[in-house]
């Protein structure tokens, strides 16, 4: 999208907007298509600002509050069962009331039927045996097996749906049909693939939103959006500002960035295919860590804005304190590569869309071949590199890995089951003794502490390699909204941005 078909859709919209202030103009790197949770590539953080969950803001701090929620209190001693209680006076965006019913029926939906990207919390990790409701404003949930973090992970994760609205729908990923939430934007008009119009919940419960309206352009192509913002035709990019636009975007009048230095839970990651031989062997991948330095990727590719660290996320509470990355030893990786034999020429696919992601694969590439392994680039349409990661035909992919994978403690017992650190069925001795631990502990820190075995286990012979975690700015105009600020895992553009309270 140029910039003027930007400043087209805003004049549209604003002459729409008599007598009432200009809105918020903000650029986002999707093509939104719908607003529910069966949206393909939907940013998490579009969906909370129509949408709630009972505790907030996320399962990536660690520390998430009641928000629909006003309890979430455990029943028992075996971390099975909790009982929920919930906010009174509460409404969908129709109108209709919010009480316990949204809430059974959502986590029945979720766990019964057609599966999303949130499906897995409620239908294996955990699953959830019981739903039932108590009374209009309470409700009690079982699991499986002990689900010890529930209130701080699942209840966090999974944004509830008004059951007037979804109880009919056999085929969630076909909704057509209103987009309502109990959030603080009520959804005015979606255009596929062009933009979003929002306007502000006045009855919200955690407030009323700062800014009445925002409109927000799909722009998948960075320069475009950056462009646009300094031609003053947007008021906040959510993308994170390119490395070599920072200095000149920081000096541009009516501009100013947001920076984000406390450590990101968003990164760059190179897989390695278990699946393929020589990938298959613990001791290749040991060695092919050893040969890459993660530092020299950081000062090439981002010009120094970006920090190194493991899988999964340093700045995460539940990352195990002090794990590192095999790395920085191009030597050593050299005599191990040479005891191998002779070794397949590799191929790391990237995307044709990510820049940073290319100039990232050249360096690798070339410090792999210092260490004596023959790789190559193959750029491939990005829709095939989002396909990647389920059709598994690469050897290596350079690809951004999310806080859902990078500091969801759950998800971690997902990726380790079901093909992104391993795959339950391919023989893994130490990996399936340190599962079983996972699913038998009942308390929050015996859980806690099963993740850091596996994370400790999975660093000895990563199958995922941390490039960079990126340190993001966000450029914005300050005179149309100078209340950003970062919530980690979602950047600027989020409800606790537009909110006066805050669940952080």
């Amino acid at each position: 999208m140029r910039p003027s078909l930007i400043a087209g859709i805003t004049l549209c919209l604003c002459l729409a907007l008599t007598g009432r202030a200009a809105p918020l103009r903000v650029s986002i790197a999707y093509e939104v298509g719908n607003l529910t949770p069966y949206t393909p590539a939907l940013p998490e953080t579009l969906l909370d600002l129509v949408y709630d969950k009972l505790v907030a803001p996320s399962p990536y701090l660690g520390n998430a509050k009641p928000w629909l929620a006003t309890s979430i209190v455990p029943e028992g001693s075996d971390g099975r069962t909790w009982r929920i209680g919930l906010r009174d006076g509460v409404r969908w965006h129709d109108g209709k009331p919010f009480t316990s019913d949204d809430v059974v029926f959502t986590l029945r939906y979720y766990r019964d039927g057609t599966p999303n990207r949130w499906t897995h919390h409620v239908s294996e990790t955990p699953k959830l045996t019981t739903i039932e409701p108590i009374d209009r404003l309470s409700l009690r949930i079982s699991c499986a097996g002990p689900c010890p973090l529930f209130d701080r992970v699942t209840a966090a994760d999974l944004v509830i749906l008004p059951k007037h609205l979804w109880q009919s729908v056999k085929k969630p990923n076909l909704y057509r049909g209103p987009l309502i939430g109990t959030g603080p934007y009520r959804v005015k008009e979606l255009a596929p693939g062009r933009y979003l119009r929002l306007q502000a919940n006045h009855d919200y419960f955690g407030g009323v939103p700062r800014v009445d309206d925002i409109i927000i352009s799909f722009i998948r192509n960075p320069s475009t959006a950056f462009a646009a913002l300094s031609a003053g035709e947007l008021d906040l990019v959510a993308a994170p500002v390119l490395p070599e636009l920072t200095a000149s975007l920081s000096r541009r009048p009516g501009l100013a960035l947001v920076h984000d230095d406390n450590g990101g839970v968003n990164a760059v990651e190179m897989r390695l295919n278990f699946d393929r031989p020589p990938m298959s062997d613990p001791a290749f991948r040991r060695a092919l860590a050893m040969a890459i330095s993660p530092a020299e990727i950081v000062q090439r590719v981002l010009l120094g804005q970006g920090t190194t660290g493991p899988y999964p996320a340093p700045a995460s509470p539940w990352t195990k304190p002090g794990i590192r990355q095999l790395g920085d030893d191009r030597a050593t990786a050299a005599k191990l590569f040479r005891a191998m034999g002779k070794l397949p020429h590799l191929s790391l696919k990237v995307s044709s869309n990510e820049p940073l992601h290319q100039r990232a694969a050249e360096v690798v590439v070339h410090q792999l071949k210092e260490a004596g392994l023959d790789v190559s680039v193959e750029n491939v349409d990005p829709a095939r590199s989002r396909a990647l990661s389920v059709t598994r035909q690469f050897d290596l992919l350079i690809a951004d890995v999310t806080p859902h994978n990078l500091a969801d403690p759950d998800q971690l017992m997902e990726s380790v089951l079901y093909g992104y650190l391993w795959r339950y069925g391919v023989s893994y001795p130490a990996l399936e003794a340190l599962v079983r631990d996972w699913h038998a502990a009942s308390t929050p820190q015996a859980r806690i502490e099963a993740g850091f075995a596996l994370q400790e286990l999975h660093s000895k012979a990563p199958v995922t390699l941390i490039l960079y975690y990126p340190r993001a700015r966000y450029a914005y105009r300050p005179a149309a909204y100078d209340h950003w600020r970062v919530t980690p895992g979602m950047g600027v553009f989020n409800k606790w941005s537009l909110l006066e309270s805050s669940a952080q």
